[in-house]
C-alpha cells in the first residue's frame, strides 16, 4: 500500500512538473505584449517586408591618384609644356603693357594729350593691352567729337539770339549792324593781293563771329569809317603846310 502511495505520489508530481500546453496556457495581462509578440507573423513572413530608403551618401570628387609606375611619353609631355608655354605667351600678349604707346586718332580728330595720359592710366588698371585700349579710343573718339560739335552750336546759336535781341544792333538794327561788321571784315581782312589774310579767315569762321560782343565791335567800327569825311586840299596849286597839317 505504501508503495502504491509513494509511486502515486511520485507520478503526481510529475504530472505537476509538466508545463502546460501551449493552447492551455494562460496569458497575464503583463504578458500580452510579449505572447503578441511570438505570435504575431514577421514582415518577413507575409512578404510584406518593410524598407527603409536611407539617404544617398554624398558624393565627392574623384581625386586623381598619379601612378609612379606610368610610363610618360617626351612627346606628351613637351606638347603639354608648349601649351602651357603658348597660353603664358597669349595671356601676356593680351595683359597692359609696361608703357602704351602712342594711340592712333580718327582722321580729321586731334587727340587731347592731357585726355590721353588719363586714359592710359585707366587702361593700366583694367589691364588692357594696347590692341584694346586703341578699340576703345576708336569706339569713343567719334562720339566725343560729336558731342562736342553739338555743345559748341548749342552755345553759338544762344550767342545769335542775344546779338538779335541785343538794343543796340539787335532788332530792328540787326541787319545793319551785320552789314557794317562785314565792312570792316572785308576792308581790313584782306591783303595786297586781295584775297583774306589766312588767319583772319580762321578768326571769322570761328564761334565766335555770333558772339554779340564780337558782332557789336566790328559793327561800330562800321559806323566810325562811314563817316569818313574828304581830306582837305586844294583842287589844283602847290601843297601847302595848311595843307597836310590842317
Amino acid at each position: 500500500m505504501s508503495t502504491e502511495n509513494d509511486s502515486g505520489s511520485q507520478n503526481t508530481s510529475q504530472e505537476t512538473l509538466v508545463p502546460p500546453s501551449q493552447n492551455e496556457q494562460q496569458s497575464s495581462p503583463l504578458d500580452q505584449g510579449q505572447s503578441s509578440q511570438a505570435t504575431a507573423p514577421t514582415e518577413k513572413e507575409t512578404g510584406t517586408e518593410k524598407t527603409e530608403t536611407s539617404p544617398a551618401p554624398e558624393t565627392k570628387a574623384a581625386q586623381t591618384v598619379s601612378n609612379p609606375l606610368e610610363i610618360k611619353h617626351e612627346a606628351d609631355d613637351a606638347k603639354k609644356a608648349e601649351g602651357q608655354d603658348g597660353e603664358k605667351q597669349e595671356a601676356k600678349e593680351d595683359a597692359a603693357p609696361e608703357n602704351y604707346a602712342d594711340f592712333k586718332a580718327p582722321e580729321g580728330v586731334e587727340l587731347n594729350s592731357a585726355v590721353v595720359d588719363s586714359f592710359k592710366g585707366i587702361a593700366k588698371k583694367l589691364n588692357l593691352s594696347q590692341e584694346k585700349a586703341q578699340a576703345v579710343i576708336d569706339e569713343i573718339t567719334p562720339v566725343m567729337v560729336a558731342q562736342q560739335v553739338e555743345f559748341i552750336n548749342k552755345v553759338s546759336g544762344q550767342w545769335l539770339e542775344k546779338a538779335k535781341k541785343d538794343p543796340e544792333i539787335g532788332g530792328s538794327n540787326y541787319d545793319a549792324s551785320i552789314q557794317r561788321a562785314i565792312k570792316v571784315r572785308d576792308r581790313f581782312g584782306k591783303g595786297a593781293d586781295g584775297n583774306y589774310d589766312a588767319d583772319i579767315a580762321e578768326l571769322f569762321s570761328l564761334p565766335v563771329g555770333s558772339h554779340p560782343g564780337f558782332i557789336k565791335f566790328l559793327a561800330r567800327v562800321g559806323a566810325a569809317i562811314s563817316e569818313d569825311t574828304p581830306p582837305k586840299g586844294r583842287v589844283s596849286g602847290a601843297i601847302t603846310p595848311q595843307d597836310i597839317y590842317g
